[in-house]
């Protein structure tokens, strides 16, 4: 190091006094330039201050919440809302007569009819969540990186959401003894449990299609509604655009009218793809308009109205959500909005409560909570596809 030292400084002065003989310093500014513009290449041991240097840096992790899982609640929320009219409803369940009404000119009025009748009771259920948060948790925010209340709120109550979603697409044998009943048990039929796939045993078990206490064990009936599936033990079968159409078929006659208004298809993203492929032969490109549907608040996918991106089925909005049943691929419903809903006691609302006694913890407790049922009021114009791959 010495030695490098020295001849650093030989070389300097040989150039420095090269640099006076020759004219090139006049003035004490040349020289300094000269002197400290020199090139030099002293070694050192450097201690760097670097960012993995104990002490120096800390990471903030900022207030917000970046979710890595799904809270969107697609299904639950195409259903739409409605307020709480009764715990119940009467039913036509067969008409008085099918024969022609006609009788001769002076023949005798024929004996009084009437269809059948049938009471179907709904119960609204009560589903909840709670999470706190101390005080000093709160408190801190601002002066540490620290999980603010507010942001908690918001994610819990999406969550909420989302497991009245998760408990809406819940298979038929999750027979809920608390919380809303699933669309999978409401659109479902007699005939569907010789479809089985859905518990452990392989086949649907006695009860667990029964819905608002009608039964629908001992045969087909009234409370049916359309089942496009696969005999058990066959497996599943290469979804096809009949099978959809089917659906359309098997509920038309029921609708109020043979318009697709007011009408959803319920499905996962992996058969929506399926979908999209089965029609990507009839696509067309002459005047082709990019579209996105909205039921009751929750949007297609954007896309055109066949093809590659599809918004929807004869006209019908396709609601893709990735916790719809699956077979191998997900199911799909095809569900009359003018017959089935949400029927709402008291809307999801929040609560909060910093009483250190009553929530015997120092902080602050919240609570989501929301009163009410999926209510059907028509079975057959209801439909449901399954088995698919």
């Amino acid at each position: 190091m010495v030695n490098d030292l020295d001849s650093q400084r030989t070389a300097r002065t040989a150039y420095l006094t090269k640099a006076i003989s020759r004219g090139w310093v006049q003035t004490i500014e040349d020289m300094e330039k000269l002197v400290y513009g020199l090139p030099a290449t002293l070694q050192k041991a450097d201690a760097p201050v670097l960012t993995n240097t104990d002490g120096v840096r800390n990471i903030l992790y900022g207030r917000e919440l970046w979710r890595q899982v799904v809270t969107a609640a697609n299904a639950f929320g195409a259903l739409g809302f409605k307020p709480w009219e009764k715990s119940g409803y009467r039913a036509v369940t067969a008409p008085a007569s099918t024969d022609s009404p006609g009788i001769t000119e002076s023949g005798a009025l024929p004996d009084t009819i009437k269809p059948s009748f049938k009471q179907v009771p709904v119960a609204p259920t009560l589903s909840a969540a709670t999470f706190n948060q101390s005080d000093m948790e709160t408190l801190l925010a601002g002066k540490d990186d620290v999980v603010e209340w507010g942001d908690l709120v918001d994610y819990m109550g999406d969550e909420f959401k989302n497991r009245l979603n998760r408990a809406a697409v819940a298979t038929a044998d999750t027979v809920p003894t608390t919380g809303i009943n699933s669309l999978d048990r409401i659109v479902g039929s007699y005939a569907e449990l010789a479809y089985g796939k859905v518990d452990d045993s392989g086949v649907l078990d006695a009860g667990d299609l029964d819905i608002y206490g009608l039964d629908r064990d001992a045969g087909a009936s009234w409370a049916d509604a359309y089942v496009n599936g696969q005999a058990f033990g066959s497996g599943s079968r290469d979804l096809a655009l009949t099978h959809i159409d089917a659906l359309f078929t098997n509920t038309r006659p029921y609708w109020k009218d043979a318009g697709v208004s007011n009408k959803a298809i319920i499905t996962g993203y992996d058969t929506l793809e399926r979908i999209e492929q089965l029609l990507q032969a009839q696509q067309r490109f002459i005047g082709q308009t990019k579209v996105q549907m909205t039921v009751n608040g929750i949007q297609t996918v954007s896309g055109v109205e066949a093809g590659f991106d599809v918004a929807t089925y004869k006209g019908v909005p396709i609601i893709p959500d990735n916790t719809v049943l699956q077979d191998t691929i997900s199911r799909i419903m095809l569900l009359d909005l003018d017959n089935i809903h949400v029927g709402v006691l008291s809307p999801i609302q929040y609560l909060e409560s910093n009483d250190p006694f009553a929530n015997d913890f120092i902080g602050t407790e919240g609570l989501h909570y929301m009163m009410g049922e999926i209510v059907c009021t028509k079975f057959k114009s209801q439909a449901k596809g399954r088995d698919f791959q």
